[in-house]
């Protein structure tokens, strides 16, 4: 299910089922602070991309108890 977003992040929508594709643009952070980092879905199977100092890193769809997904974007078709 998905619903259009009139925020910043158009033209993408809001998408509210968990299924991942490539593309989705994930909000995450501190389960206890709130939304405060993005991460890239990768086409390649199994991966996101998310920028950390020095460097832009892939990495896998893991992430510590401590964090949660607050959000996800997808291109609108």
């Amino acid at each position: 299910r998905a619903s259009v977003s009139s925020s910043l992040y158009s033209p993408f929508v809001s998408v509210t089922d968990l299924r991942l594709v490539g593309g989705d643009v994930l909000v995450v952070g501190e389960r206890d602070g709130g939304p405060g980092h993005v991460m890239i879905v990768g086409f390649e199977p199994w991966t996101i991309w998310h920028a950390t100092k020095p460097c832009v890193q892939k990495t896998g769809f893991a992430l510590p108890s401590s964090q949660k997904v607050f959000r996800i974007y997808r291109r609108a078709p």
